[in-house]
């Protein structure tokens, strides 16, 4: 029985991540960008975020612990400064992806404002 995260299962937790908030957050930027391509560029975002799910089910079920992706972490590497430093960055990534719902809120908002014919 393996009890380690390997590289597919790393790079699946993160990506989705991003993914998974990016669709709220840059969606508008994503259709002015990809144009016609937007869709297929959604697909494979799914796609991605199926393969985060998948390796999130499955470490959930290998280790059933409180803690998600910080007990993921310390269950591979231990409580050594490489896994610290990774779950610092853990923290960080998830300060800036609150950051950017955030100013897409923002957008939405102001907006809506101006839509709706509200003043400040």
């Amino acid at each position: 029985m393996n009890n380690k995260i390997n590289l597919k299962e790393a790079i699946s937790i993160g990506i989705g991540g991003m993914v998974g908030g990016g669709i709220f957050a840059v969606l508008g930027l994503a259709v002015s960008l990809a144009k016609g391509g937007t869709p297929v560029a959604f697909l494979f975002a799914g796609v991605i975020a199926l393969l985060t799910a998948y390796s999130y089910a499955k470490l959930s079920k290998k280790f059933p612990e409180k803690g998600g992706t910080v007990r993921f972490v310390h269950q591979q590497y231990g409580n050594g400064i490489f896994a610290g430093g990774i779950n610092n960055l853990l923290w960080i990534s998830y300060i800036v992806m609150l950051a950017l719902y955030a100013s897409a809120f923002g957008s939405y908002a102001a907006e809506l404002f101006t839509i709706t014919g509200k003043k400040n």
